[in-house]
């Protein structure tokens, strides 16, 4: 079976149109469609999908303010007739966004991309179903399009930048990944890794020194949240 795609547009042909798009992608499965933006959301939160085709400037709801308001946000690919709003489109995390009038080709490429991601996204969920026999080795995080493995051991910290993480690899790598810090944590084995700071995670075996108010690994010198010091401190002696 295909990715279960909606549609949501306020134009009816523009519906029609991406309704016969999906129809010829094999990948794709049509679930379901609306003219109205507020009827949508009531169905999105209701059944899962995959694939949302979402067009960005619409009465009463945008699709911005649409995808939003969501509970569980599927891959969205804006359609718009306007291109500026693209920006805004990946704020939000969108697969791509198609400028009207969409051409065949250009759906089939973003139909693609989302295609892959889903095989991404399968990849991980099964990775995560190993866990518990890998997890005091490596972990798997997407940067791009592609899911890269990473020892723990060669982690020397995380760094919150925005929507995103960067992880500062023992070979010198800057990793971008786009996930929370939290969710960062969550994969990180906690007796090896810590908060020090609202925009800082640390691998203790990377520790060379600790300053005041600043962690030392290598020549990094990372700064210590004053919310986080006594809980850091605690860990260090074992106090």
């Amino acid at each position: 079976m295909g990715l279960k795609t909606v549609i949501v547009d306020d134009e009816a042909r523009a519906v029609q149109l991406l309704e016969d798009y999906v129809s010829k992608v094999p990948s794709l499965e049509m679930v379901e469609s609306f003219q109205n933006a507020i009827e949508a959301v009531s169905f999105l939160n209701k059944h899962a999908v995959d694939l949302l085709l979402l067009d960005i400037r619409m009465p009463d709801l945008s699709g911005l303010q649409l995808l939003s308001s969501l509970h569980s946000k599927p891959m969205v690919i804006f359609t718009t007739a306007h291109a500026d709003n693209a920006v805004d489109g990946f704020k939000l995390d969108a697969i791509d966004y198609l400028v009207k009038p969409i051409t065949f080709a250009d759906f089939m490429k973003a139909a693609s991309k989302a295609v892959y991601q889903a095989e991404l996204a399968s990849i991980s969920q099964q990775l995560g179903k190993d866990k518990p026999s890998y997890a005091n080795d490596y972990l798997f995080v997407k940067v791009d399009n592609r899911l890269v493995k990473i020892s723990y051991r060669d982690i020397l910290y995380v760094e919150g930048c925005g929507d995103y993480v960067a992880i500062y690899h023992q070979d010198g790598r800057k990793l971008l990944c786009l996930q929370t810090m939290s969710q960062t944590l969550d994969k990180l084995p906690n007796q090896d890794f810590t908060r020090i700071h609202k925009s800082y995670i640390v691998n203790l075996h990377h520790v060379d020194a600790v300053q005041k108010d600043h962690v030392l690994i290598g020549n990094h010198d990372i700064s210590i949240g004053r919310s986080y010091r006594a809980t850091f401190f605690k860990l260090l002696t074992g106090d």
